[in-house]
């Protein structure tokens, strides 16, 4: 509902930004798993919440949830690119992106991330995390079949080929700690999250502090 010129520059303080809306979630809460497990809730009335997707269906389907519960008065959704955010520079104190960055070009991603947040902001990542392992290219090719195969069963093929280009894309806790840093990033977090089974990697989740 509100445009994206009305959003730039609009909110001067506790200002939070989501990059990827589930509108397949449950619930009207916005919540980030962070380094002890538990949740960061971001219905707080003194925080404004603004949530970015690419993806107008899945904007359309989380506002129905967020509207569903009529305390998400701070909760604004906007339709546009993580890679090229519309937002003015310095805007948030947080920034957030959950099960994205491996459909991303992550170097774009944190230069753009770290333009809009805050001198002392800290930034919030949950997403698949990777092995060594995976560097091998035989290994690379088998888990690139698999997760086709898998999304292919449980979704459509479009998603089957998104998620098994994305294989590429993901990155090892190390990986994640040197591109951090080379991006301005300090007083960085990785902790791993308990895996479902064996043969599926362990969620990461990062939490780094842009310097002054």
């Amino acid at each position: 509902e509100n445009s994206v010129e009305k959003q730039r520059g609009i909110y001067e303080k506790n200002n939070i930004f989501i990059i990827g809306i589930d509108g397949r979630s449950g619930s009207g809460k916005t919540t980030v798993a962070n380094e002890s497990g538990k949740y960061l809730q971001l219905r707080k009335n003194n925080y404004q919440v603004i949530g970015l997707d690419i993806t107008a269906r899945l904007l359309k389907r989380g506002k129905e949830i967020i509207d569903q519960d009529k305390t998400n008065i701070n909760i604004h959704l906007t339709c546009g690119d993580a890679m090229v955010m519309p937002f003015s520079n310095e805007s948030f104190n947080v920034v957030i992106c959950g099960l994205a960055t491996h459909h991303m070009n992550v170097p774009r991603m944190l230069s753009e991330m770290r333009r809009v947040l805050k001198s002392g902001g800290r930034i919030l990542i949950a997403d698949a995390g990777g092995s060594h392992l995976w560097q091998l290219s035989i290994i690379k090719i088998i888990i690139r079949v698999a997760a086709f195969l898998y999304f292919l069963a449980v979704e459509n093929i479009s998603r089957a080929w998104a998620e098994a280009a994305a294989v590429s894309n993901v990155r090892t806790a190390e990986d994640w700690n040197a591109i951090l840093s080379q991006f301005g990033f300090v007083d960085i977090r990785i902790t791993e999250l308990p895996s479902k089974g064996y043969w599926i990697p362990a969620p990461l989740v990062l939490e780094a502090i842009k310097s002054y």
